[in-house]
């Protein structure tokens, strides 16, 4: 089992990690507030909240030369002792575009696939999910980030 810090702000617990990048993770906010990135993932999941709220945000985006966020192509890895990295592969400035956003509540389960951008909001913690990724298609993935 790994325990690590993950940059969008969260308590990230890895319960069992297969080589074809399937997971099976543990989440938990402590505080309200939501992830720094826009991002997708790797590989489709499937998460389960166990206590408390969360808004999720789904996105789109526009290039734009004056946007005030990067669109990122990320490389995200995870060295022998369990740190977290990005590696950055190209970067044009852009503008989220909010598309819907959705409330999950302790108790429901919920699907999103890998080519979703997303972000998790906070919103009654603390908040813990169960988080369940399929096998990894997505080595390289977008991360839209403020500038």
């Amino acid at each position: 089992m790994k325990v690590t810090s993950h940059p969008n702000g969260f308590l990230k617990v890895v319960v069992w990690e297969r080589d074809d990048g399937s997971s099976h993770r543990i989440h938990a906010w402590d505080e309200a507030g939501g992830d720094s990135d826009i991002h997708q993932h790797r590989a489709d999941f499937s998460s389960v909240v166990v206590e408390g709220e969360m808004a999720e945000e789904i996105y789109g985006f526009a290039d734009e030369k004056n946007g005030g966020w990067d669109h990122l192509e990320a490389n995200c890895w995870q060295d022998g002792g369990g740190g977290y990295h990005v590696d950055i592969e190209s970067s044009v400035h852009c503008r989220p575009v909010l598309l819907r956003t959705e409330i999950h509540r302790a108790g429901e389960t919920f699907d999103r696939p890998a080519v979703d951008l997303h972000r998790v909001i906070a919103v009654k913690v603390p908040l813990v999910t169960v988080v369940t990724f399929g096998p990894a298609y997505q080595q390289v993935h977008t991360i839209l980030r403020r500038r």
